[in-house]
């Protein structure tokens, strides 16, 4: 089963955020070796949302956050 990756957890992992704790990196680690990782539609529309409001400003197509 994929690793289902909450928001916060995605982008400060595509955007290497040292918020995110060691223990969950290597949790999407694993995950990545594994099964992948998923995210939920909603975690998607909130990073939208983000953007819009310019709380989040990309450094990559979009495209390659979602890769």
């Amino acid at each position: 089963m994929p690793t289902l990756l909450d928001t916060h957890a995605w982008v400060w992992w595509v955007t290497e955020d040292r918020r995110l704790s060691r223990s969950a990196r290597l949790a999407i680690d694993k995950g990545q070796a594994r099964d992948g990782l998923s995210l939920s539609l909603i975690s998607i529309w909130e990073v939208a949302k983000m953007v819009e409001k310019g709380q989040l400003v990309p450094d990559r197509p979009v495209d390659a956050w979602l890769d």
